[in-house]
This record gives structure tokens, C-alpha cells and sequence, in this order.
């Protein structure tokens, strides 16, 4: 395992060795409002606080990193909240009801990677237990608007992870910035390189990055990528690598679509993936129940609501 891959965690030491083997905190960034990159969210894991970044794709799914999460006794919510470290920690949070990784996420593959892109399919999708309608959620890049990822595009990216590479602490405020897509591969893709530029950091795992598309839709921004992991072995300096958003579409869409069909979502105007001309029109439906729990809950009193997790309700 590589030693220069430290915790994502924010209040505590690392609570596993999935989140140990990944790093990728906004450097060269700027404190951003939760307006700003409106669609990333943090995540949080009740026994710990913050574990990671992700991207609502739709009104009840946030995609993030399959290492960011945990299978057995953990329970999970995300949060637009821009400063974790005060006192309304889950203000405008959400329960996540259930997760799936995917089918061939290996955690341990990382070790045999000493740098550069490779495939460890490190994709998570989060199902919440009520919809969110304030915020419209981002639009998934498909394999054909992927084409015109290319070395040197700008992209924009988020995440409530470190602004220093050697502060392992200063962590848990959101920073937004704008940086350079480095190099596209076939599964992974690589945000920054080098001091100079804005790169994600320790803390970013699991959030986002964005990039304009050519579209005849109104809305041209698409979310490419999922931060996984640092790009070599000297830490943050050379950027991070994230999960080719366009690469498991396919996934990604099977997966909402059988969660519709089985009823155990809280959210199907669409079934799969949400195109992009579902936001076209200015009104498409939604959900008049959902919101979030309670502002300003502890994590320990949040913890007893989750007796009411027998009572979702699917949108109509």
C-alpha cells in the first residue's frame, strides 16, 4: 500500500482500508458557497462525519466513488452544507436508503497501480430516501458527448477536501475551481498537474467534474468524472484520477432503470439516466414530498429518525 495515501476522513482517524489506498482537497481553489457548483454535495457516514464528495445525477441518486462507502452497520446522508466544521453540520441533508458499488470494483487492485490511469471501476450510486427538489440535479456526460473530452479542456471541480497537500486537516469547507483535464483514457481520466495548478487533494474522493458539451440543449454543463485516487506516489503534486463518468453510463442507467421497476426509488419521472432535454422544458414533473432532515441535528440525534426508514413513498 502506498503510505503517501492518508485518510479522507475529516472528524476522525481512518475507519477502513478502502479509504486509506485513495486520496484526492481543492488546491489553488477558492471557498466556494453551496450555490457555486450547486450539484456536489458532501458525504456523510454517522459514526465518523464527513467521508466524501458526490454529484447529484438525479433527484434521489448521488454518484460517488465505491470506495467512499461501506457495506454492514454504516449509514449514510449527503449535504449541501459549504462548511462542515459549524454548527448546522446537516442542514439541507439528506438519508441515503441503500448504495450499490460496482459489480467489479476491486479495492485492492490499487496496489498493484504505481501511477497513471488504469480501470478500477471505483463508481458508487446512493439512493436517497426522499427526492431533492432544490437543486436540479447535474446531467451524466453520455459516451457520445465523451468525444470531445480532450488533453487541455477546462473543467470545473469541487470538494470539501485539503487546500495544502501537507495540512492533513485543513478539511470540511467546500472550494470550487477551475482546472485543466490533463489526459482522457478509456476508463479514467486526470484533473491537473503540477504545483501550479488547481488539483483535488485528500478529502475529494467521490465529488465532481465538470465540463462544458457541444449541445442543442439549453443546459451545456455535464459531470465527466468521479475522483478516485492521486495520479502517482508524491501525494497531491501531480492531480488526481477520476472514474470516466461516460465509461459506465450503461451501468449507471441499468441500474435506475431496474431500482424504478422494482419500486424501491423515490424518484421515477425518468426511469434511467436523466437526459439532457428533460430540463428543456421549464416545468417536468417532480415530487411534492421529500426535503431534508431537520436543520441543524447532531449526528447522533439524526441517527434515531432512522426508525422511519420503512415508510418511503415513490413519486408519482
Amino acid at each position: 500500500m502506498r503510505t503517501q495515501l492518508l485518510c479522507l476522513l475529516f472528524f476522525t482517524a481512518c475507519g477502513g482500508a478502502e479509504l486509506e489506498k485513495h486520496q484526492a482537497a481543492i488546491i489553488n481553489g477558492e471557498a466556494c458557497s453551496a450555490d457555486q457548483l450547486p450539484t456536489t454535495v458532501a458525504v456523510l457516514e454517522f459514526e465518523s462525519g464527513f467521508a466524501c464528495g458526490g454529484t447529484l445525477i438525479a433527484p434521489d441518486v448521488v454518484m460517488t466513488a465505491a470506495h467512499c462507502v461501506k457495506e454492514g452497520q454504516y449509514y449514510y446522508a449527503v449535504s449541501f452544507v459549504a462548511d462542515l466544521r459549524g454548527g448546522d453540520l446537516l442542514e439541507d441533508t439528506w438519508r441515503v436508503a441503500s448504495f450499490v458499488k460496482h459489480p467489479e470494483y476491486n479495492p485492492d487492485a490499487i496496489d498493484d497501480l504505481e501511477e497513471g490511469l488504469g480501470n478500477l471501476r471505483d463508481v458508487a450510486l446512493l439512493f436517497l430516501e426522499w427526492p431533492i427538489t432544490q437543486v436540479e440535479p447535474a446531467i451524466l456526460i453520455t459516451p457520445e458527448e465523451a468525444r470531445e473530452l480532450e488533453a487541455g479542456l477546462e473543467v470545473r471541480i469541487a470538494g470539501w477536501g485539503r487546500q495544502l497537500p501537507e495540512d492533513a486537516f485543513a478539511t470540511g469547507v467546500k472550494h470550487c475551481a477551475n482546472a485543466v483535464l490533463n489526459e482522457v483514457g478509456d476508463f479514467e481520466l486526470q484533473i491537473g498537474d503540477g504545483p501550479s495548478s488547481a488539483r483535488k487533494c485528500h478529502g475529494d474522493s467521490g465529488g465532481p467534474t465538470f465540463a462544458d458539451v457541444t449541445t442543442d440543449s439549453h443546459r451545456k454543463e455535464r459531470v465527466i468524472g468521479i475522483t478516485s485516487r492521486s495520479y502517482g506516489t508524491d501525494g497531491c503534486q501531480r492531480g488526481a484520477i477520476d472514474t470516466k463518468a461516460s465509461a459506465f453510463f450503461g451501468w449507471i442507467d441499468e441500474e435506475l432503470t431496474q431500482r424504478c421497476a422494482d419500486n424501491s426509488r423515490s424518484w421515477c419521472d425518468v426511469e434511467g439516466a436523466v437526459p439532457a432535454d428533460f430540463y428543456n422544458a421549464p416545468e417536468q414533473g417532480g415530487c411534492s414530498v421529500g426535503g431534508s432532515s431537520r436543520s441543524g441535528l447532531g449526528l447522533a440525534l439524526l441517527m434515531l429518525l432512522w426508525t422511519s426508514r420503512g415508510n418511503r413513498r415513490r413519486c408519482v
